[in-house]
């Protein structure tokens, strides 16, 4: 299947949240490794990011502040840059009262945990 396949699929599929405006932007990635991403500026300084675009669920992310262990590159050989919210002045953190949040951290903070079919976690 192709990418171009794949997207059309995704956004009729997502076409419901879409229903009052139209959103575009560049989709690169492979169906072998299972990886999609777009590139977007975030924080304040803004900074480059690729965004993972996550084809199995409504979530999107940006790989945050790396840890011994962590990826430097992606298995499309993409350089990875990690978000760190202690240089952005206007991140904060998504308190466990939110309305989004599912899970609460022992610190208080919402996170979420998503495992895929494949045993990958996020």
């Amino acid at each position: 299947m192709e990418l171009t396949q794949l997207r059309e699929i995704d956004m009729k599929r997502h076409g419901r949240f879409l229903q009052s405006s139209a959103v575009n932007f560049p989709l690169t990635g492979s169906i072998f490794v299972g990886l999609y991403y777009t590139t977007v500026h975030l924080g304040s300084p803004p900074r480059e990011f690729h965004v993972h675009i996550d084809t199995g669920s409504d979530f999107s992310w940006v790989s945050c502040v790396s840890y011994n262990g962590c990826p430097q590159t992606s298995d499309l050989l993409i350089k990875l840059n990690y978000f760190d919210p202690a240089n952005s002045s206007t991140s904060s953190v998504i308190p466990c009262s939110h309305h989004n949040c599912a899970i609460c951290s022992t610190n208080n903070n919402c996170s979420f945990d998503i495992e895929y079919e494949d045993g990958g976690r996020t």
